[in-house]
């Protein structure tokens, strides 16, 4: 039998719930927006390496030649911005295109030797703006972070109907 008391704690805890979704919501945008705001090189770089174009830049560096669609697919995000994306990043010199032997329709796109370094410098940024974040942390906050950082990836990525 559920007494009142048992469905103002389920209540209670709903709220929290939604409270601290809300709070999440939050804390993940602006660590986004301060994450954006790093640059490479000097302040002309191109916006859209750092902001849309940049994961096509670090999943490029990570792995082999793509095409957009695998590219697409690996990101989540429509083909049509990742064409829209690597010409951006094309027309920059940061990626290159080359003819696919394997089927003559499509292309691969990989990393210049400028784009290769710029990646490098933005993850080396990135790390460095962390690493200073974290710098008055004990031991334990950062491993409670990465702990719950991959608790939440793991719970998202099972609520999620494509792939991680």
């Amino acid at each position: 039998m559920r007494t009142e008391n048992d469905s103002s704690k389920r209540d209670g805890n709903l709220n929290d719930l939604e409270h601290h979704v809300k709070l999440l919501e939050k804390g993940l945008f602006q660590l986004a927006r301060s994450l954006r705001k790093i640059r490479a090189g000097d302040e002309s770089m191109p916006t859209y390496a750092t902001g849309a174009g940049f994961w096509e830049l670090v999943l490029l560096k990570h792995g082999q030649s793509m095409r957009s669609s695998e590219i697409a697919a690996s990101l989540a995000i429509d083909i049509s911005t990742v064409s829209r994306q690597i010409k951006q990043l094309e027309h920059v010199g940061l990626v290159q295109r080359e003819p696919d032997s394997n089927d003559a329709r499509a292309a691969l796109i990989s990393l210049t030797p400028r784009g290769e370094e710029i990646v490098k410098q933005l993850l080396s940024k990135r790390e460095d703006k962390v690493r200073q974040a974290l710098e008055g942390w004990t031991v334990k906050d950062r491993e409670c972070l990465v702990r719950l950082l991959d608790k939440l990836v793991l719970g998202l990525n099972a609520c999620d109907d494509t792939p991680s």
